[in-house]
């Protein structure tokens, strides 16, 4: 750690947590790097600012510039952890490094947070991604996903599922469906609908309640039964702010609203709640 005072409170508090087998050293990393003993594995955060201060996400941005370093990491440990934004394109951050064998998403409380690239030396092998929804973890290879061949409904069955954030990230979007077997509402809208229910889904699970078209009959008998509601908008032709002003929604609630379109590109409302 480059900040004396950090280090000063590092030192303070780690004894006090029971970490006693820590060593912590004020120095600058790409400096520190070139003398530091081998070790099993390190673990690099690179800041996310730049100069200015403002926020970044592109590997080349943060400092240390990890991709500079790469040879030294590689030389340095066995394995290199790396904790980089959760906004940064997991295919495009494979390709500057060259050497990742893992990757874990990882969401707390309902939002992506971190995103974890295990690097090494080991010869070229698959990359595993790993979605990390709370106690569920789902782990896939890019070939898989690009190998799965989902069903598609042609309407909305009792269940529908909505992925985590981690999943979506990871961007199992085919495989989910296979693996849990479920249909896929439509190529691109990441829904999935079942007529049994099916249990350990990495996201939300809902029970449909009914299916709403954009006629006018439909749209005052869902004001009518669903005054309020939490409303989502995926792969559907207007923003949720746009189509809540529309439907004269209120906000909140028991029930939940999915504005999607189907396979057959038809485009409605899912009147759902949660199960």
């Amino acid at each position: 750690e480059r900040q004396e005072e950090l280090c000063r409170l590092a030192r303070h508090n780690f004894p006090l947590l029971g970490l006693t087998n820590t060593h912590v050293v004020c120095a600058d990393c790409t400096d520190y790097l070139a003398q530091m003993p081998a070790a099993d594995l390190l673990f690099l955060d690179p800041a996310r600012r730049n100069s200015m201060g403002r926020k970044t996400v592109c590997i080349e941005d943060c400092e240390p510039d990890v991709c500079a370093l790469l040879p030294q990491l590689l030389a340095k440990s066995q394995y290199t952890v790396l904790k980089l934004s959760p906004m940064l394109d997991i295919a495009a951050a494979m390709r500057s490094l060259g050497c990742v064998r893992q990757v874990f998403v990882v969401s707390t409380g309902g939002e992506c947070k971190d995103l974890l690239l295990v690097l090494a030396q080991s010869e070229a092998q698959p990359v595993r991604i790993t979605a990390c929804e709370g106690p569920t973890h789902f782990t896939f290879t890019p070939d898989e996903e690009a190998q799965a061949q989902p069903r598609y409904a042609d309407r909305c069955a009792a269940y529908l599922y909505e992925p985590g954030p981690a999943l979506l990230k990871a961007g199992a979007f085919k495989l989910t469906a296979t693996r849990f077997q479920l249909d896929k509402l439509h190529p691109h809208s990441h829904l999935y609908t079942s007529a049994q229910r099916v249990d350990g889904f990495p996201g939300r699970r809902f029970e449909v309640v009914q299916t709403f078209g954009f006629g006018k009959q439909d749209l005052k008998q869902l004001r009518h039964t669903a005054p309020r509601a939490n409303l989502t908008v995926r792969n559907f032709p207007a923003s949720t702010e746009t189509l809540r002003a529309k439907l004269k929604l209120r906000e909140g609630g028991d029930n939940y609203i999915f504005a999607t379109t189907l396979n057959d590109q038809s485009h409605v409302l899912l009147l759902c709640r949660k199960c």
